[in-house]
């Protein structure tokens, strides 16, 4: 599971393999969201976030 939490509104995020492929987009809403990953396999990922406010977050996270 991802947890994400934000002082803005969450509107999207797109998740990449470590080689840059998209394997993942959801849409968001509100400043939480969880997000269940069972189906990635264990390995590197980057996020892209889109905000509410225009701006948007890049996280790496490892999913084990």
């Amino acid at each position: 599971m991802l947890n994400i939490k934000s002082d803005v509104a969450l509107k999207a995020i797109k998740i990449y393999s470590i080689t840059g492929k998209m394997v993942r987009t959801d849409k968001l809403n509100g400043q939480q969201s969880t997000i269940n990953l069972s189906a990635l396999a264990p390995g590197i990922y980057f996020a892209n976030i889109s905000l509410g406010d225009g701006k948007s977050e890049k996280v790496k996270f490892i999913k084990n």
